[in-house]
């Protein structure tokens, strides 16, 4: 077979759902639109106050000349907006997480409210650039959440718990459904094995860490060395033109 005069393709099945409003997923392992696959790495780091991402993260990125994202809770921008700035102006994308790292799966009635005050707090010291983007503090999206986040006009919205970039019926890349996996206590190989996967299915493979140090002591933590080898990693792939590293801005556009 020449699957490459495959030009479309069709699923029919048959799921079911305990409501009418439950979600169905099917999963695919590679998919590829307009003829080539386009795999990707977008990372980033969730805490507006870890003073790792300046002393460690910033300086190691740009000498690799990668961007990523920053996300946080409103609540903790202002003490923070120096750093915040500083990000910002090497090309980071700043995100918002809410306020108060609320667990919006069992509290979605506070987010609508919440998003608006982090907004208004980014804004007001005008780190604006990621006024479209948000980050769950938890693997806390749900059918109401993706409400709000829609109504909001948010165009990229990251969860956690696993990697996954949904796809809708029609074919279209959802932004607002990002999963992404942690580099918490992960070592380089298993991370460059994630990375060789998203190359080898054509995937856009998302991060999240929180703190880096010495030694991985706890799942918030990324141990230096193996941080450094990660992200040297990364930058090899992209350099070779094998994976495109995108800041979750740049990924909204692109699925747009």
């Amino acid at each position: 077979m020449d699957f490459n005069a495959i030009t479309e393709f069709e699923f029919d099945w048959s799921i079911s759902a305990a409501t009418p409003l439950a979600e169905r997923y099917i999963y695919i392992d590679a998919v590829a639109f307009n003829g080539r696959s386009r795999p990707a790495v977008i990372f980033g780091f969730d805490g507006f106050g870890d003073a790792s991402h300046e002393s460690i993260v910033l300086p190691l990125c740009q000498s690799l000349n990668l961007r990523g994202y920053i996300a946080g809770d409103g609540d903790s921008a202002a003490a923070n907006s120096a750093k915040l700035a500083t990000f910002q102006s090497a090309g980071w994308d700043i995100v918002s997480q809410g306020m108060e790292h609320t667990n919006y799966l069992t509290n979605p009635g506070d987010l609508p409210a919440d998003f608006d005050e982090a907004e208004g707090i980014l804004e007001g010291l005008n780190l604006t650039d990621g006024r479209d983007l948000f980050a769950y503090p938890l693997n806390s999206r749900s059918l109401a959440t993706d409400a709000t986040l829609l109504e909001k006009g948010v165009k990229w919205a990251r969860s956690t718990g696993a990697n996954y970039f949904p796809i809708t019926s029609l074919g279209k890349p959802n932004p607002l459904l990002v999963g992404a996996l942690d580099i918490g206590q992960k070592t380089a190989a298993q991370v460059q094995a994630w990375v060789d996967d998203a190359i080898l299915a054509g995937y856009t493979l998302v991060l999240y860490g929180h703190t880096i140090a010495t030694t991985a002591s706890s799942s918030t933590i990324t141990a230096t060395a193996e941080f450094t080898t990660m992200m040297n990693y990364i930058a090899s792939k992209r350099d070779a033109g094998l994976i495109e590293v995108l800041t979750p801005s740049q990924h909204a556009r692109i699925a747009a």
